[in-house]
């Protein structure tokens, strides 16, 4: 289990820095856009709407791997406890 929560705060320390980073980008967008002609504007419009996309993209996927995670070691420790029962009453017959 320590090795699930090391690898996940790993991944937390990489990517939760990159969300200031994300942000700084959408607002330097802003800016960008916000007094430009339609046709200069709507490129950088797009493209900040895909680098939102892959990033919300990435924020669901790192959120499955966990819970999927999670689920299979919740599993694994009952199948252990379900075992370790067995054994104890195996023993005491």
């Amino acid at each position: 289990m320590e090795f699930f929560c090391l690898c996940f705060q790993a991944v937390k320390e990489t990517v939760h820095p990159r969300q200031l980073d994300v942000q700084s980008l959408n607002h330097t967008a802003q800016e960008l856009t916000k007094d430009s002609p339609s046709e200069q504007a709507s490129p950088i419009r797009e493209d900040m709407g895909q680098v939102n996309i892959k990033w919300e993209n990435l924020l669901d996927t790192i959120t499955d791997r966990k819970v999927g995670s999670l689920t299979w070691l919740s599993i694994v420790l009952d199948r252990m406890v379900e075992s370790l029962t067995w054994l104890k009453l195996s023993w005491i017959e």
